[in-house]
């Protein structure tokens, strides 16, 4: 579960765990001294319109037949219960605590509600099905980068290569996964037990550390479903410098190892041409064992998803699983355009630079309820790293839509539905060809530019100042390792709020390595770890 062997490492004891017990008679004499009347306090409750003050009781106490309604809160010891309104919960005979929809308007459409409980129920079902292959992906990587970092994405895409759910992971991985796939399967006609493993730009890819594989789900008569895809980056993949984002690099050869599609199977495991592809290049990875541990830990994550897949096909059927699939795009192409007929602004704009001065420019114009951004004015194509894919702008434009929306929705291409994005070429949609020396490189567009574009977007949509606009990556490394880390910025004000110091933002949300593993783990002593107080000005 937590990882495998590895050529050439011995076993690592991360930790060590004692748990102490106390007898139950003891304990339950501990609950019953702490116990409280019913109502124990009120508290400030946000129910997505306006902050209420709801009681909260001690759920411990409540007998057979005590019923409470929402908006309440029932907590003990052990759980939490949040009662919104229109619901209302009841204890029965035996003492189980029931939730159910009881709402005050009489002639409530019962057809509707359920349909929307069951869309949250599937919203919830495809969630966890990716959140549980993020867990099999961190439980079995190997490297610090995915394993503390977390910096990878898992999402479930429908038969067309639309993204429709996603754990919590990297906003810039995911809104660019729907590209991937997509791109790679105008190529490549996806078969059962087939995964597909790929990195390059001209395929969807964000930049080369960042390795996407790929499998497509198929029901029992063979029919393609859905895709599951994760993506993890890799700290060390090659190039001229260790960590393989080199500053200087002018072509994609430069910065590592270039996978364009490559196809294997559940039986047939070609792991000697994947180490193959990593030690040929003109500038190979320097440490291969990590990559292809890590590799196989992404393969597990498939694996994982697929195996989730199916309980759920074999519960509801491929029908009602693909309906779900389109619904929740559905419903977020609704929640924009029930955003778009409340405002009166219908043209926005804003301009910015990379620090080299490379122009930004974005304008977007509401057209009969279809948003069109248009990025003319922005840079030709870089002369070093900083140039981004289109799929990496469909990232940043989703993501800013998700925010200006403001509902509790999954990141998906529902809200890219009714949107036109006309890209020219240069600095934002790049000339790549088959062979890595003639691509231009891209490293920082990932790192960089999709930052810059983020905050471009909220000041033209006038929802936040600017925040750090960089991932502020630190690399080192020599012949044997790569060492990567996105170190925490600030996060702009907006209407109403303030800022934070020192956490990730917008498109990054990856973790900091902790002190005590990066030291474990890499020949490096860490004298200080602490926030510099005013280092963006005085805010």
């Amino acid at each position: 579960l937590y990882g495998h062997y590895i050529d050439g490492k011995g076993i690592e004891i991360s930790s060590i765990s004692l748990k102490a017990f106390v007898d139950s008679q003891q304990s339950l004499q501990i609950v019953k001294q702490k116990k409280l009347r019913k109502v124990k306090v009120y508290q400030n409750y946000w129910d997505r319109e306006e902050w209420l003050q709801i009681p909260v009781y001690n759920s411990d106490l409540l007998d057979e037949g005590d019923t409470i309604r929402g908006n309440a809160i029932a907590a003990s010891g052990q759980a939490t219960f949040i009662i919104e309104a229109a619901w209302q919960l009841k204890v029965d005979q035996y003492g189980t605590k029931l939730l159910t929809y009881a709402p005050d308007r009489k002639n409530e459409d019962l057809a509707d509600v359920n349909k929307a409980i069951s869309l949250a129920l599937f919203t919830n079902r495809f969630t966890a099905l990716a959140d549980h292959m993020g867990a099999v992906l961190q439980h079995t990587a190997f490297s610090v980068n995915i394993k503390e970092r977390l910096d990878f994405s898992c999402a479930l895409l429908d038969k067309f290569g639309n993204l429709v759910v996603n754990a919590p992971h990297i906003p810039v991985h995911l809104g660019s996964m729907g590209s991937c796939v997509r791109e790679v399967a105008k190529h490549i006609t996806f078969s059962p037990g087939q995964t597909v493993i790929t990195n390059h730009p001209a395929f969807g890819g964000s930049h080369l550390p960042d390795i996407t594989l790929i499998r497509g789900l198929f029901d029992a008569n063979n029919e393609l479903i859905a895709y599951i895809a994760n993506r993890a980056h890799h700290a060390e993949i090659g190039g001229k410098t260790p960590g393989s984002m080199p500053m200087d690099a002018e072509n994609l050869e430069e910065e590592g190892v270039v996978i364009a599609p490559f196809e294997f199977s559940h039986t047939n495991f070609e792991w000697d041409e994947i180490r193959a592809i990593f030690l040929e290049a003109k500038f190979p990875s320097r440490n291969v064992e990590e990559n292809l541990a890590d590799l196989q830990a992404a393969l597990a994550s498939l694996n994982a998803g697929e195996g989730r897949m199916q309980q759920l096909l074999q519960q509801f059927g491929a029908e009602i699983v693909q309906f779900n699939l389109r619904a929740i795009q559905d419903y977020s192409h609704h929640k924009l355009n029930e955003h778009l007929e409340n405002i009166s602004t219908s043209r926005w704009a804003a301009n910015g630079a990379l620090d080299d001065g490379s122009p930004l420019s974005v304008k977007i114009e509401n057209i009969g309820g279809r948003l069109h951004f248009d990025f003319s004015g922005s840079a030709n194509t870089h002369f070093n790293n900083f140039n981004a894919t289109p799929a990496i702008v469909n990232s940043v434009v989703m993501y800013a839509l998700r925010l200006w929306v403001n509902a509790p929705l999954p990141l998906n291409d529902g809200l890219l539905r009714d949107i036109g994005l006309y890209i020219p070429s240069g600095l934002l949609n790049p000339k790549f060809s088959i062979k890595s020396q003639d691509c231009p490189a891209v490293a920082g567009g990932n790192t960089e530019l999709s930052q810059k574009l983020c905050n471009l977007l909220l000041e033209a949509l006038g929802l936040s100042a600017h925040s750090q606009g960089t991932m502020n990556n630190l690399l080192m490394g020599n012949d044997h390792f790569g060492y990567y880390e996105t170190l925490a910025g600030g996060t702009g004000a907006g209407p109403g709020f303030h800022g934070q110091h020192a956490v990730q933002q917008h498109m990054t949300n990856t973790r900091l390595t902790d002190a005590e593993v990066m030291e474990q783990r890499y020949p490096v002593s860490i004298k200080s770890l602490a926030i510099r107080k005013n280092s963006g000005g005085i805010g």
